[in-house]
């Protein structure tokens, strides 16, 4: 268990640098929320900032009992532009949930101790969480890794394991009150120390120092889901022993596939744009086709938001007229209530026909993506799974042939040759188990090339 009054954060600084490394070379964004009396409206100002200057920051901040200030869970890069998005992250620190508890009567007048103790005793398969901070309204918990996840890593696809499992995470916890919305990897928390403004409390935040393996942390996640879908993994599993990279035969979880795809053709159409140099046809449905792939990973309407509008920058010429081709609030308000309908117990394409969202816009098929933005056979060469059958076709031959397999002429012309050897050693004399010795082969094969 996780004693709170014993691991009191000093202050906002060090939670910001308990989250990120000041080696780690990343940024970091800070955020607030202002309120404008001029104008009599609140409006959101954030600057990315170095590991180092944000711990400066936020310790400011909480000494001026500044209201209604936040950080980012995971670290940035430092591109030409600032931007919080997803495809900017370049380091998950660790999977973390949003509780809105003060939303539901039986938890929200527990002490933090308290309810923290009662999601820990309820779900003996949830770890120790890292960090503990009560927000002053609702609370958080986080679960860091020992190793942060790099991104993007040519080897590895983290960002879709990392969202499989965080997905599952906040679903799994939902009955205490875990925001739905937690689940992408822009994320901002409250930071410790400052003011709430709708209760006019401080949050506060603990640590229990605990920090975990990725892989650890996944196979605690994965054992849970198993519990409940006994014949699936919740993200594919490869044999260590094995240099082979297929899953194995009784299923990998729906939600993997989904988020996979999902993060393959944002990076196909961001190649495309580089390919291009820039979208200049089909800019409007290619800004559709990437919001409704990057609604996989971005579930409010800010995020995914700034996600297209990241993407149109830099990949599509005249972006600011095309970006007017997306409902934000329609799409996230679609791929929200699909999940909704998933966790009440239906499958994901039952969820699918009954929002009428199966074979629609929001679900558009690889030949289709093709067709509509015109990628060519050369495009295709450099894409992932943005390609035709013809494309996936040569891929698997060469894939068969650098394996060392042959191709149908070479393999008629081997039977050829080892039925006439057979049937020369079989005319001077030789047993069957004699030519199969010779031969380096089964009884059985000669008896079938002698046939």
């Amino acid at each position: 268990m996780m004693t709170l009054q014993q691991c009191l954060f000093a202050d906002a600084g060090d939670f910001v640098e308990h989250l990120h490394s000041k080696r780690s070379g990343s940024s970091v964004f800070l955020a607030q929320n202002r309120y404008d009396w001029g104008a009599n409206k609140s409006y959101w100002q954030q600057q990315r900032l170095s590991v180092e200057n944000a711990i400066k920051k936020a310790v400011q901040w909480q000494e001026i009992d500044a209201e209604d200030c936040y950080a980012t869970a995971n670290g940035y890069g430092w591109g030409a532009e600032p931007s919080r998005s997803v495809s900017e992250v370049t380091r998950i620190t660790g999977f973390y949930v949003d509780f809105d508890r003060y939303k539901i009567p039986q938890y929200k007048d527990l002490s933090p101790q308290e309810f923290l103790d009662l999601a820990l005793q309820e779900n003996p398969w949830l770890p120790v969480p890292t960090i503990y901070v009560d927000t002053g309204n609702g609370c958080w918990m986080f679960w860091l890794f020992k190793r942060p996840l790099i991104i993007p890593n040519a080897r590895w696809d983290w960002l879709s394991t990392w969202q499989t499992q965080q997905g599952f995470l906040v679903r799994k916890l939902s009955k205490y009150g875990a925001d739905p919305k937690c689940i992408d990897a822009a994320r901002v928390v409250r930071l410790p120390g400052t003011v709430n403004s709708k209760t006019l409390r401080k949050a506060v935040a603990w640590t229990s120092n605990k920090r975990y393996e990725f892989n650890e942390i996944k196979r605690q996640f994965s054992e849970q889901y198993r519990l409940e879908n006994p014949r699936k993994a919740l993200i594919p599993e490869v044999p260590k022993t094995s240099k082979k990279t297929w899953v194995q035969r009784d299923g990998v979880s729906q939600v993997f596939n989904w988020h996979s795809l999902a993060y393959a053709r944002m990076q196909d159409m961001k190649r495309l744009g580089e390919i291009r140099g820039g979208h200049s046809d089909h800019r409007r449905m290619a800004v559709w086709l990437y919001s409704v792939e990057a609604a996989h990973f971005c579930r409010s309407e800010e995020t995914l938001r700034s996600e297209v509008s990241r993407f149109a920058m830099e990949y599509i010429q005249d972006p600011e007229h095309y970006l007017e081709a997306v409902n934000y609030e329609e799409t996230v308000k679609r791929f929200n209530a699909e999940q909704s309908l998933v966790d009440c117990g239906l499958s994901r394409k039952s969820a699918k026909e009954q929002l009428g969202f199966f074979r629609s816009k929001y679900t558009p098929t690889t030949r289709y993506i093709v067709s509509v933005l015109e990628i060519t056979d050369q495009e295709q060469e450099q894409m992932r799974t943005l390609i035709a059958h013809s494309e996936k076709t040569r891929r698997r031959v060469k894939k068969r042939r650098d394996a060392g397999m042959m191709c149908r002429v070479d393999y008629r012309q081997r039977a050829a040759d080892r039925r006439q050897e057979a049937g020369r050693l079989r005319a001077a004399g030789l047993s069957i188990r004699a030519i199969a010795a010779q031969m380096g082969m089964s009884p059985g094969a000669i008896h079938r090339y002698l046939a």
